[in-house]
């Protein structure tokens, strides 16, 4: 399950980044996670529950979009949704192959939140990834 070592190296991302940063408590973190990143939304929260108790992000909410697969038709240049990138027919030709792959692929720190020195939960800071 690499999984795990994925979670792992996002703590130890974040940890870094608060340091340099001075930030307060890391409350939420969002990840980004394509159709075709081969990561598994579900390991990834396992992962996440196993490793931050008893560490700095113990009681840190962890949400995980999941982005779907976005192709552009290699004949006619719309962008569809597709299961597949493989064999993907678009909707408006039909062209089935070849076809450019736009979104899909991410796996990234798209947000994190902190408290304010007050203790407040806020202060969005800018993706780290």
């Amino acid at each position: 399950m690499h999984e795990m070592s994925l979670i792992d190296s996002i703590l130890n991302i974040l940890a870094d980044e608060r340091s340099k940063q001075n930030l307060g408590k890391i409350t939420k973190v969002t990840l980004q996670n394509g159709k075709l990143a081969g990561v598994v939304t579900e390991a990834l929260l396992f992962a996440w529950e196993a490793l931050t108790p008893g560490t700095q992000f113990e009681g840190c909410e962890i949400e995980v979009r999941e982005t779907p697969l976005i192709l552009r038709c290699f004949s006619c240049k719309k962008e569809f949704e597709a299961e597949s990138a493989m064999l993907a027919e678009c909707p408006e030709c039909g062209q089935e192959i070849g076809h450019e792959v736009v979104s899909g692929r991410e796996f990234l720190i798209e947000n994190v939140e902190v408290e304010d020195s007050e203790g407040e939960a806020g202060g969005d800071t800018a993706p780290t990834s």
